[in-house]
C-alpha cells in the first residue's frame, strides 16, 4: 500500500468511526475510490478487533463496488457483501444501515422476500429514514403489492409531517414514477447461492 493510499484509508477510517455522523456520504465515498487500500485496511481490523460490527459493515460496503468504483458494477462480490453484512447484524443487530443494504442486495438477486424482512426491519428500526421506506415500497411494487407499497410509503410520509427539501420522492406517485423492476439476470459474480 503507498504511503499516500494508507494515508487516506486511515484518515476514512478514523473520520468514519470517530469524528462525523454514521453514513457519512464524502468519507464513503473516499473509501470507494480507494477500495483495495480500505478493504486491505478493513480485513486487519476485522481480525484485530472480531466484534467490531462497524467494521464488518464498512467492509461489505466496499465490497459492493467493482474494481472500476461502480456501485453494484459487473463484477462486485455480492456474496461476500452479504456475508459480511450478515455477520455485522448478529454483532448488533439494530444497525439499521446493515439492513438496508442488506435489503438491497437481496432485492438485486431477485431474493424479494429477504429483501422485504430486512427493509420492515429497518423501517422498524428508524420511522422516519427515506430510504428504507423507499426501498421496502419498491420491494413491495416488485412482488406486485402496489396497495401495500403506497400504504408503507403514505405512512413514512404521514410519520415526517413537514417534508424535508432533501426528501427524494415527496409523494408515492412520484416514487412510482423512479420505479425500476430489478432485473435478475446477473452474471455470475453477482449471483448468490
Amino acid at each position: 500500500m503507498s504511503e499516500y493510499g494508507e494515508a487516506v484509508t486511515k484518515i476514512a477510517f478514523y473520520e468514519r468511526f470517530a469524528l462525523v455522523p454514521e453514513r457519512n456520504r464524502a468519507v464513503e465515498g473516499l473509501l470507494a475510490y480507494n477500495r483495495r487500500e480500505a478493504q486491505k485496511f478493513l480485513l486487519k481490523r476485522v481480525k484485530s478487533h472480531p466484534k467490531d460490527y462497524n467494521a464488518y459493515h464498512l467492509l461489505a460496503y466496499l465490497y459492493e463496488y467493482n474494481d472500476d468504483h461502480r456501485r453494484y458494477g459487473p463484477g462486485f462480490d455480492m456474496p461476500r457483501a452479504i456475508e459480511l453484512y450478515q455477520k455485522s447484524i448478529d454483532l448488533k443487530e439494530d444497525y439499521v444501515w446493515n439492513h438496508v443494504n442488506l435489503g438491497w442486495l437481496y432485492r438485486l438477486s431477485g431474493r424479494t422476500d429477504e429483501a422485504i424482512r430486512h427493509f420492515e426491519r429497518a423501517q422498524m428500526l428508524d420511522s422516519r429514514n427515506a430510504l428504507a421506506a423507499a426501498d421496502l415500497a419498491f420491494a413491495y411494487l416488485d412482488k406486485g403489492m402496489a396497495e401495500r407499497a403506497r400504504d408503507v410509503y403514505e405512512t413514512f410520509l404521514q410519520r415526517l409531517g413537514k417534508l424535508p427539501e432533501s426528501l427524494k420522492f415527496k409523494t408515492f406517485e412520484a416514487l412510482l414514477l423512479a420505479y425500476q423492476p430489478v432485473t435478475t439476470e446477473l452474471d455470475d459474480s453477482r449471483k448468490v447461492r
